[in-house]
Parts: structure tokens; sequence; C-alpha cells
């Protein structure tokens, strides 16, 4: 590496998620321009926002297939369902019949 006491918080930031990394580039950004707010300041901390901007755009993961979502969205249900104590279902009810559940939302 050229500059040899960059090595270590490089190798310490290399190990962050992205997010994080865009968030400090973002408020990195932004000191300059609330102490000078010249052309050339703007500029060179616009392209530091930008940097950021992108690490956290990479943070985003792509959408699931609507399979797998409908399979997670059941089966957080069910185990919602599972977990209701026994007290919880009153006589002759079955758990998440909202027709016969009584009490103010």
């Amino acid at each position: 590496m050229f500059l040899d006491f960059a090595q270590i918080p490089s190798a310490y930031f290399d190990g962050k998620p992205p997010w994080l990394r865009g968030l400090l580039y973002i408020v990195i950004s932004i000191i300059p321009v609330s102490l000078c707010a010249g052309i050339s300041t703007l500029f060179g901390s616009g392209l530091i926002f930008v940097t950021g901007t992108l690490y956290g755009l990479t943070s985003l993961r792509r959408k699931a297939p609507v399979q797998e979502m409908r399979m997670q969205a059941s089966s957080s249900y069910n185990l919602l369902q599972n977990t209701r104590g026994a007290g919880d279902i009153e006589a002759g009810q079955k758990p998440g019949d909202p027709s016969k559940m009584s009490g103010v939302i």
C-alpha cells in the first residue's frame, strides 16, 4: 500500500457493511460545505456525497421472487399463531378467526 498508516483504517472499514460506509461518506461530505460554501468545496464534497450515495445503493438488495415472499409471509404468520398462549384462545374459537375475536383493537 502507498500509505502505510492508512492500511489499518482501510482494513477496518472494508469489513463494515456498505450502508455504514455510505453514511460515513455522506457525513464527511457535509462537514466541509458547512464550513465554506465555495464552488470548489461544493464540487469536491458533491463527488464524495455521490460516492456515499452509491455505497448506500449497493446495500439495497434485489427483491425476492414472489414465491419466496409468500413463503416468508406465511411462515411468520404461522409462527405468530403458534406462539400464542392457550389462555389467549376462547372456547370454541380457532386461532386467528377474526369473526369470533372479542376485545377492542
